[in-house]
């Protein structure tokens, strides 16, 4: 079990610095197919590692014990990653506190905020941001869910109203 654990680790660890790297090099076009794809590259170097390492002289229980904790590690670990990823990524909170603090002292005037972060240009790239991801398409002027789209919000729909959250938040 330890030896599945320590595998998870180290792949998840080599997941998130690639993840950095492949962000540093080149901007990619779908940061979530990226990051999926690094996901399950590291996923099963993780579990591949827990199969080679606990080879020698365990018996078959344990071996699948260890690959079960390998794969189950490695994915509680990515669900703990991808929000706090996208935290980062896309919170307008977190856009404007940051913008906040680089104004200093001098702050800055509610109208530039509005003009960087409730524009039309904001707007549209969000709408682009979602479409790279594969959850809405555009058609025309007008923008629709997917098939994909549509199960994501049928699971915040769900969450929201589950916490009594209402339409804004």
């Amino acid at each position: 079990m330890l030896t599945g654990s320590i595998a998870a680790l180290l792949s998840f660890a080599a997941f998130v610095l690639l993840h950095i790297v492949v962000a540093h090099v080149g901007k990619p076009t779908s940061p979530f197919r990226m990051i999926t794809r690094l996901y399950a590259i590291s996923w099963a170097a993780g579990v591949g590692m827990a199969v080679a390492a606990d080879t020698l002289g365990n018996s078959p229980q344990e071996r699948l014990l260890a690959v079960l904790t390998a794969a189950m590690v490695s994915m509680a670990l990515f669900v703990l990653y991808m929000p706090f990823y996208y935290t980062f990524a896309a919170s307008l909170t977190l856009q404007t506190v940051l913008t906040l603090d680089r104004a200093g002292e001098d702050g800055v005037r509610l109208s530039d905020l509005y003009a960087a972060y409730a524009s039309d240009q904001t707007l549209l790239a969000r709408m682009d941001s979602m479409v790279a991801s594969g959850n809405l398409v555009r058609a025309g002027l007008a923008y629709r869910l997917t098939r994909r789209g549509r199960l994501l919000a049928c699971v915040f729909r769900v969450v929201k109203d589950l916490w009594q959250l209402g339409p804004g938040g």
